[in-house]
């Protein structure tokens, strides 16, 4: 899902003019619609070297890669499993990347390491 995101980012940002009136799903209108998308590509790229970064040095599983990207935020069992998903998405994206790979173990934990 976020590699068609981000597919579908890139095309919005070919296909629209950048002094298009933007109507977000939240928050006021606004112009400069490409360098919102820049934001956005960046703060997904910042994710995923987060979580690169983090498997380096060991496999870790989703869970455990979830206080590492939101390490500024206190989390509630809501937003926790939110930011599950996110995390989720991004591991899925940089395993189908090859940045990733999944390391098998015998607890039934899956556990991804950095390739």
């Amino acid at each position: 899902a976020l590699g068609a995101y981000l597919h579908s980012l890139r095309a919005i940002a070919a296909a629209v003019p950048d002094d298009a009136l933007v109507l977000p799903g939240h928050g006021v209108p606004f112009y400069g619609l490409k360098a919102r998308i820049t934001q956005l590509a960046t703060h997904h790229d910042e994710r995923c070297e987060l979580i690169a970064d983090a498997c380096i040095a060991s496999a870790r599983t989703a869970a455990e890669l979830v206080p590492i990207v939101f390490n500024k935020h206190v989390l509630d069992a809501h937003q926790a499993g939110f930011a599950a998903g996110e995390v989720i998405a991004h591991v899925n994206y940089l395993l189908m990347q090859g940045r990733l790979k999944r390391v098998d173990s015998c607890d039934g934990l899956l556990r991804f390491k950095t390739s």
